[in-house]
């Protein structure tokens, strides 16, 4: 699991990455609610695969940056904390 907070409209959020079924998934929660309307999704073996190609990208890195820019530049909604 990786976490990086951010602030956002006086929100504390947080984007997540966690492996579920095979998969890296990338949400923003806030107080451990998911509140960002969108996930972010790469297989497993796609993440392994970029990180080992010649010219390497760590992708879960890069789809939390997306998240959080996502959320940041008010691209994608949040909702209330439930």
């Amino acid at each position: 699991m990786r976490t990086e907070s951010f602030e956002f409209k006086g929100r504390k959020l947080d984007v997540i990455a966690v492996v579920a079924d095979g998969n890296w998934v990338v949400t923003i929660r806030e107080n451990g609610h998911t509140v960002g309307r969108m996930e972010y999704r790469a297989t497993a073996e796609t993440v392994n695969d970029a990180a080992t190609a010649i010219n390497a990208v760590d992708l879960v890195s890069e789809m939390m940056k997306i998240a959080r820019r996502d959320v940041l530049d008010d691209i994608v909604g949040l909702n209330p904390v439930p």
